[in-house]
């Protein structure tokens, strides 16, 4: 899991208004982060994964606690994360995410939480799951395990069945003014 625990400096609105929900306790159990390639939505949930399962949050995730600490190392025990698997005879990425796959998750998911904190579940991408896997991830959606999160990523959200999109909060991010998005390029990757 990549360890930004900071959205990007033009999704700060939308920041603002999630965590708000964070702390009210009135986020959604499901939430479909949907746009285009290379819009920042996967840093997005990154961000909000740090923040939600940091001890210490104010803001942001503190980045120093031992939540954040084990987010760092790719090692947190509340984050279960969903993606294509490699096809062990061909070495190539499969296609769909399978309905075993989702079982799978939707029993971790079930599992007690470390710490006392929620869990969060990260499924990416989401327009890869089957038919057969969104049904039995409905079920999952539909009786949430205790303090639990499910995110899903999708570039294709349209794709997904509406009894999916339905269930879902949903965050839809759009490609960033371009002054913004140079001024962050020239100040992160000055050499590109």
């Amino acid at each position: 899991m990549n360890t930004d625990t900071r959205p990007l400096p033009w999704q700060q609105q939308r920041w603002l208004e999630v965590t708000s929900l964070v702390l009210q306790n009135h986020l959604a159990h499901a939430l479909l982060l949907s746009g285009p390639a290379g819009v920042g939505k996967r840093r997005f949930s990154h961000a909000l994964t740090a923040f939600l399962l940091c001890e210490k949050r104010s803001g942001y995730a503190c980045g120093a606690c031992r939540s954040c600490q084990q987010i760092a190392a790719g090692a947190h025990p509340n984050i279960i994360e969903l993606k294509l698997e490699t096809d062990e005879k061909t070495g190539k990425q499969k296609r769909d995410i399978s309905v075993e796959q989702i079982r799978e998750f939707s029993e971790r998911l079930q599992l007690t939480a470390h710490y006392g904190q929620a869990k969060v579940a990260l499924i990416d991408p989401a327009d890869a799951l089957n038919s057969s896997g969104v049904n039995a991830l409905l079920k999952t959606i539909e009786e949430p395990a205790g303090d639990s999160h499910i995110l899903l990523l999708s570039e294709r959200a349209m794709a997904l069945a509406p009894t999916l999109r339905s269930r879902c909060q949903r965050l839809q991010f759009a490609p960033p003014p371009e002054n913004e998005a140079l001024a962050w390029l020239q100040e992160h990757h000055p050499k590109v």
